[in-house]
């Protein structure tokens, strides 16, 4: 028969430098004492004075004292016989090293009403702030003291408001740094703040991740962790079971260990794709309007690229400028301090021709757009040699838009490959006129996209990619 049994405010471990190790974690905090005994509980929880709070002001409060400094929930499971001796000794040497509160569930109804004020935690830091960026790191259990006390400092110092909810036993914390997302400098500084605890997580013989894995946020981070002949290791394994880079992208590895994680050049001995295999890449040289990210700014306009292309390829070689103000390229990088270089555009683009069969490229404010002094997006099709598909906006205004385009395009000298109808605005008046206009202009079209609000069937993907198929 296995029973539990819950106690509030204790901690327990059978190794005498243990005892005093877990003791210290309140008492580090600068709240209470504990007593750590016994052995063989199931789970050591622990929740801060913060998440208290918001837990007691919820619809799932659970009792806590909101004026305690922090609560550890610990549970006891095992043969019935044992299970009241250690939770007697275990209150019995917390009343003695002086917690205010000892509290043991009496029945189960009572021992999930002191879950709940653990379980229901998170839910409840949206009282506190609308946003949180939740971190998972472990650190051996004989630093968590000094661990908790560096994450108060680095919080304190950024000005951040910070919840601890995490599983003492395993030493694995979760650091919840409470925010609003439209604040851009309290987002930088939550950026910030993040990376200095993975850092003071791993300087203390932690890890970068406990239970949650690595994924956008934290693959940076493996650098805390390995070194670059660790990384490109395993980049070279995972390039043996994945060598198209399709499964998962973008994750586990920084962007430089996962670069050497792509196909063979086309055509180059060794390529081991079958025969007609497609391995399309997508390229958004220059964009403005990016979000600041844990990894620096980043276009959503470039991540769907990436999110859609079949190789895998560093951000910065798809979307080789980004700045945030969503202005036009040359007033943003002017802004920014940068200077917008051909050579590094083709540089990039060559990076993703040598492992691609074929590399699309996005443009940016059309093709006249300014990128620089006396450079427009027109010289970046000129620079890469490239055949132009011009998509149209199909509402008002859009005829004239889309034939001074095109006279533009061809008066550059540049291979006009086609048009495409995105259709913008659904209720646009005389949109059959509009559109065979644009045909008797431009000829047909190599798509028509219906508007989001009336889309039904994708367009004839495969008839359009028959139409390019005279591309030199």
């Amino acid at each position: 028969m296995v029973d539990k049994k819950t106690i509030k405010i204790l901690v327990l471990d059978d190794d005498p430098f243990m005892q005093k190790v877990l003791a210290r974690i309140l008492t580090t905090l600068g709240y209470t004492q504990v007593s750590i005994c016994g052995n063989g509980y199931a789970a050591l929880e622990m929740i801060d004075r913060a998440t208290i709070r918001a837990v007691g002001e919820s619809a799932y409060a659970a009792g806590y004292p909101t004026d305690a400094g922090a609560a550890l929930v610990v549970e006891f499971d095992g043969a019935d016989a044992g299970l009241d001796e250690d939770a007697d000794r275990a209150a019995a040497f917390c009343r003695e090293a002086g917690a205010r509160e000892v509290r043991r569930a009496a029945d189960d109804v009572e021992r999930l009403r002191l879950w709940q004020g653990r379980k229901k935690a998170f839910g409840v830091m949206g009282r506190i702030a609308p946003d949180l960026l939740v971190q998972d790191a472990t650190v051996p259990r004989t630093r968590l003291p000094e661990v908790l006390r560096g994450i108060m400092e680095i919080s304190d110092r950024y000005g951040l408001r910070v919840g601890n909810v995490f599983h003492a036993g395993d030493g694995n914390l979760h650091p919840n740094l409470l925010f609003d997302r439209r604040d851009a400098a309290a987002l930088a500084d939550v950026e910030a703040a993040s990376k200095e605890i993975m850092a003071l997580c791993v300087e203390a013989g932690g890890t970068i991740t406990g239970e949650h894995g690595v994924g956008l946020d934290k693959r940076d981070y493996m650098r805390l962790v390995y070194g670059p002949e660790e990384l490109r290791a395993m980049a070279d394994v995972r390039r043996v079971w994945d060598p198209h880079g399709l499964m998962n992208p973008g994750k586990v590895l920084p962007d430089d260990a996962a670069a050497s994680d792509a196909p063979a050049a086309v055509g180059g001995g060794g390529d081991s794709r079958p025969a007609g295999s497609a391995v399309p890449a997508a390229s958004g040289q220059g964009a403005s309007g990016a979000l600041r990210t844990a990894q620096g700014l980043r276009s959503e306009d470039a991540l769907a690229l990436i999110a859609e292309q079949t190789v895998t390829a560093p951000y910065e070689t798809v979307n080789p400028y980004c700045f945030e103000p969503p202005i036009s390229p040359h007033i943003a990088a002017e802004e920014a301090g940068a200077r917008i270089d051909l050579q590094h555009i083709d540089a990039c683009y060559g990076a993703l021709a040598a492992r691609s069969d074929c590399v699309i490229v996005e443009g940016a404010g059309g093709w006249l757009a300014p990128i620089g002094p006396g450079l427009a997006m027109a010289d970046i099709a000129h620079a890469l040699a490239l055949p132009v598909i011009l998509v149209v906006g199909m509402r008002l205004g859009c005829l004239n838009h889309a034939l001074l385009s095109h006279e533009a395009i061809c008066a550059r000298a540049a291979k006009f490959a086609g048009w495409v109808a995105n259709g913008i605005d659904p209720a646009m008046d005389r949109s059959a006129e509009n559109h065979a206009t644009l045909r008797a202009g431009l000829g047909e079209p190599l798509a028509v996209i219906p508007p989001l609000a009336a889309a039904g069937a994708l367009p004839d993907l495969a008839a359009a990619a028959a139409r390019l198929s005279d591309w030199p």
